[in-house]
């Protein structure tokens, strides 16, 4: 499942980054909720570190302490976009580089 969350930093620039299943992955480990929780109720708490572990995944240099991170934040919000995956899903024997 992928989710658009827009953040607005305190300096005024807006950035939009989209949760990938590694970031979502990282955010139910730290917050010991699933995705399905995040669907029916989120707090502020877990917007800000599923944005924060987008942003790591995407490979954007944040702060080692996501409060530090946070602190730089004037908005985050989650838009509604799902993005369904765009092919099927390879095999664990398949690769990239491999015939079909």
């Amino acid at each position: 499942m992928r989710v658009t969350l827009t953040i607005t930093y305190v300096s005024g620039e807006v950035v939009p980054v989209r949760t990938t299943p590694l970031a979502w992955m990282r955010w139910e480990k730290r917050t010991g909720k699933s995705a399905s929780d995040l669907a029916t109720a989120h707090s502020v708490t877990d917007l800000l570190l599923l944005a924060y572990e987008s942003l790591r995944v995407a490979g954007i240099t944040v702060p080692a302490d996501p409060e530090q991170w946070a602190a730089t934040v004037d908005d985050v919000g989650a838009g509604s976009e799902i993005v369904p995956p765009t092919g099927p899903v390879p095999s664990a024997d398949s690769s990239p580089s491999s015939p079909s």
